[in-house]
């Protein structure tokens, strides 16, 4: 599959979240920079050299830093794994909580919770056998 089909297929999951204003740029780097540089190549024949020579080609044509800059960003969020895709089901229960550090038992002697106090220098195991 061509890279300029995969992103147009793909669009709408890729740029979800993003601000409007945001968008427009995105959306006008893609189509006016990234299609016709790359659009062409399969997905798989995308890699860093081209990726690299190209952003050079836009960088010798005179675009602003912050043009470029939206140019790969759109070109990236198309380009990694997942972007594309639809969320996987998330659990009823939502997201577990973990504890921060500062939340676990106040006590160094706690029964609960893992001994984190460290162990005297020399008592590693990797010291050399003493003769």
């Amino acid at each position: 599959m061509k890279l300029a089909e995969y992103g147009d297929s793909n669009v709408d999951l890729t740029l979800r979240g993003l601000e409007l204003k945001t968008l427009v740029q995105h959306l006008a780097g893609w189509r006016m920079r990234v299609v016709p540089a790359l659009g062409q190549l399969p997905v798989r024949m995308i890699t860093n050299g081209a990726v690299d020579r190209t952003v050079q080609n836009w960088i010798a044509d005179d675009h602003s830093r912050s043009t470029v800059k939206k140019t790969v960003a759109v070109l990236v969020r198309v380009m990694e794994p997942g972007q594309g895709r639809p969320e996987p089901d998330r659990s009823p229960t939502g997201p577990q909580l973990v504890p921060r550090n500062d939340q676990g038992p106040d006590s160094n002697d706690s029964e609960s919770g893992p001994d984190l106090r460290l162990s005297p220098v020399g008592t590693t195991g990797f010291e050399p056998a003493t003769p």
